[in-house]
């Protein structure tokens, strides 16, 4: 039985190549992945420490649903290289987070 040989040589990504945009491409969703692994966990920390401390469920569904939306939004700016949108879109995320750590903040104290 034949095996199907490579149309390419494996270089195993250590061939340098001439495409800059695939490099630019690359690059912005490494960014992408990084900036979600800081702020995704931390704002899931926050909104479920409001959960468990019984924090007014209004204002904290409205604080995750407004912090999801803007992730979605800041992923969508980033890797289409968005500038104005993709500040805004962080900034609210932010600031849902914020709105989530003092709705938390209220219910424990």
């Amino acid at each position: 039985m034949k095996l199907p040989s490579a149309k390419r040589e494996q270089t195993f990504g250590f061939a340098k190549t001439d495409n800059t945009n695939s490099l630019e491409v690359t690059q912005r969703w490494g960014n992408i992945v990084m900036n979600d692994l800081e702020t995704i966990p931390l704002g899931l920390l926050i909104f479920g420490a409001g959960i468990i401390a019984g924090a007014d469920p209004d204002v904290h569904y409205r604080a995750m649903i407004t912090f999801t939306v803007a992730r979605c939004l800041f992923t969508y700016a980033y890797a289409n290289a968005i500038q104005p949108m993709r500040t805004l879109c962080h900034g609210v995320g932010v600031m849902a987070t914020l709105v989530g750590l003092g709705n938390a903040l209220s219910a424990i104290l």
